[in-house]
């Protein structure tokens, strides 16, 4: 699976790779180009240019699987999520580590929303952010999956293909068996997790807006 993901960096176009680096207003103009049909984004308000440029650099990917009780958390989150906004890219994964690879190199802002096992009460939840925070020393902080996400953080790390922006909400479960439905303490917890992911969306926008109010056509 390592070794896959490594042939997924080595084929990334320079375009892809060169899109993480996007940091003035030019560059942005061209993202929204790049990403999107040139005569809508002309004739697009400035609300609607905010809208296209935050879903073109910025995702939130519920991990997990739905048919593993409290692993289906990531996904219950994204299904949450769809209901209150559509301003922002929103994914469901289970975990692939390629699949994860390829976001970290195709987004500035990711956002990552795992079931865990930790030393805490059920349905407790921290926001981690990987780039100011050593989550191998968060113990145990495990991920459900076979490769945990801290490996897939890890590896992407190693061959350069961070975002600038990646946080993790992880939320602690208990029951990981088959076809058990999420337990009452992590269902809870789902709201609470989309209310904060709704803040950080908020603040998000109000960058992109500042950007946007300064790009040409």
């Amino acid at each position: 699976m390592v070794d896959r993901a490594r042939n997924k960096i080595t084929s990334l176009s320079s375009t892809e790779r060169n899109r993480r680096d996007v940091e003035d207003r030019d560059e942005v103009h061209s993202v929204l180009l790049t990403r999107n049909d040139p005569q809508q984004i002309d004739g697009c308000s400035q609300s609607n240019r905010e809208v296209i440029l935050l879903r073109a650099l910025s995702v939130v990917v519920g991990i997990g699987n739905p048919y593993r009780g409290d692993d289906a958390v990531g996904w219950a989150v994204i299904d949450g999520l769809k209901k209150k906004t559509q301003t922002i890219q929103l994914v469901k994964s289970q975990g692939d580590i390629a699949e994860l690879i390829d976001i970290f190199s195709s987004y500035r802002v990711v956002i990552l929303v795992d079931a865990c096992q930790m030393n805490a009460p059920v349905g407790t939840w921290q926001r981690i952010d990987a780039h100011k925070q050593k989550i191998v020393e968060i113990s145990p902080l495990t991920s459900t999956h076979g490769l945990s996400v801290t490996q897939a953080i890890a590896l992407a790390k190693n061959i350069s293909v961070l975002p600038p922006t990646l946080v993790l909400y992880v939320i602690n479960g208990k029951n990981f068996s088959m076809n058990d439905g999420l337990s009452p303490a992590v269902a809870k917890s789902v709201e609470e997790v989309i209310q904060a992911l709704l803040e950080e969306i908020r603040l998000c926008t109000n960058t992109v807006s500042s950007i946007t109010s300064s790009v040409r056509s």
